[in-house]
């Protein structure tokens, strides 16, 4: 969040400076621009794990560790589009049950 804000007020500034007939304001509006719209694909592309699908999708036996949390992830499937989703599984006892997550 606080890059989101440095980068916005970077490419304000840049676009200011630039307005106001300083050239150098422009590559600091070209980089505060890229690093917004870099975490802007970063926050689409790389969305947190969901909670249990609904009907239309089904469950695999595929299962991973997330590196990055450590948590049993589950993967469904939906054969109508072919999407992935990957679901926070929690594994007691030999028994899967779902935990949600947003």
């Amino acid at each position: 969040m606080l890059l989101a804000v440095v980068a916005a007020i970077a490419c304000a500034a840049g676009l200011l400076g630039w307005r106001e007939g300083h050239p150098g304001g422009v590559p600091v509006a070209i980089w505060g621009g890229i690093v917004l719209l870099a975490l802007g694909v970063e926050r689409w592309r790389y969305r947190p794990s969901q909670s249990r699908p609904d009907e239309a999708w089904v469950a695999t036996d595929e299962r991973f560790v997330d590196v990055e949390t450590g948590k049993t992830m589950q993967v469904w499937y939906q054969a109508r589009t072919g999407a992935r989703r990957y679901v926070e599984t929690a594994v007691d006892g030999g028994r899967d049950s779902h935990a949600a997550t947003s």
